[in-house]
Order: C-alpha cells, then structure tokens, then sequence
C-alpha cells in the first residue's frame, strides 16, 4: 500500500480515516481548484477559504449522493454557498489594512446588509446636500481615481480634491 498524495501532503499508508475526510482526501485537487474559485474577484484569502470549504464539505458530506450528481457538481454548489457566505459576513484578506480579530470594529459597510443599507442611506444624504462638484469629489474617493482621472473628470489635483472634500469634515462656525 502506497501513502495518499494530495496538494496538502501525504497521508502515511495504513491510516484510518472517517468517510468524509478519506472523500475530502480522495478529491483534494478539485478542491483546492474550487478554493481558488471562492476567492476569485474579492478580497477573501484562499487559505480561510479552502478551510472553510473543507468545513463546509465534511458537515455537509452526508448530502453527497453519487446516484445523483458527481463529486465535482456537489463540490461546485458547496463553493458558491462557501462564497456566498464568506462575502456576506465581510471576510477580508490578511493583506488588507488588518487580519479580522475578535476585537476588530468592522466598518458599517462590511456588515450585514442591514448595517449596509444604513450607512448607504446616510451617505446619499450626505452626498445630495453638496454641490455637484462635491459629490464627484467625493465618488472620486470612493471609487479611487487616479490623479489623470481625477485631473481629468474635476480639472484640479488631487490635494485640491482632498481640501474640497476637506473642508466638508470640519463643523460649521
């Protein structure tokens, strides 16, 4: 008996293992491909995602019916509902400003969609009592222009932007 090679490493000849880690196991490549997948387009680290596609795979492993579909469709739907969740909940990269920790704040916009839909709501309230120029200046903020698309869409800098915006975070004297 030879030991089982999988992108993770070997698992030594012999060892006994349960049903859903010796399938795990036994798809391993394919799962690191969906791994890679969960991540495609966001900000999610593909380690946090690949665990919790094993996670997902092993709880929900009694599903798994080979009269009805392969391996491969099961392991596709478990993806997109591995990913579906982890965008929801704001799962962000190690690389982005700071790991996520318990003691974390996460910002209203990384929340749930109630706190989402809150601070949208106060932001287009904000946005819609400035003058037109403001509001480009401040969605050129948000959707980070460079300084030739800045230059180019409000003709000034982007210190110039930066006071215009500035200027709307001190209070009224």
């Amino acid at each position: 008996m030879n030991d089982l090679k999988t992108p993770w490493g070997l698992v030594p000849a012999g060892t006994i293992l349960s049903p859903e880690w010796a399938w795990i196991l036994q798809h391993a490549s394919l799962i690191e491909k969906h791994a890679w997948k969960v991540v495609d387009g966001t900000p999610i680290d593909v380690d946090d995602a690949r665990g919790a596609l094993i996670i997902d795979l092993a709880t929900h492993f009694h599903q798994f019916d080979p009269d009805r579909g392969t391996a491969v469709t099961f392991i596709w739907m478990r993806h997109k509902k591995v990913r579906r969740t982890m965008v929801r909940e704001g799962v962000r990269s190690k690389t982005l400003v700071a790991p996520l920790s318990d003691n974390d704040e996460t910002p209203a916009y990384m929340r749930g969609s109630a706190f989402r839909m809150t601070a949208r709501a106060e932001v287009a309230v904000a946005i819609k009592r400035c003058d037109r120029t403001t509001q480009v200046a401040l969605l050129s903020i948000a959707r980070d222009w460079d300084a030739r698309t800045v230059r180019h869409n409000l003709d000034c800098t982007l210190k110039a932007r930066d006071a215009r915006v500035r200027s709307l975070a001190k209070e009224p004297q």
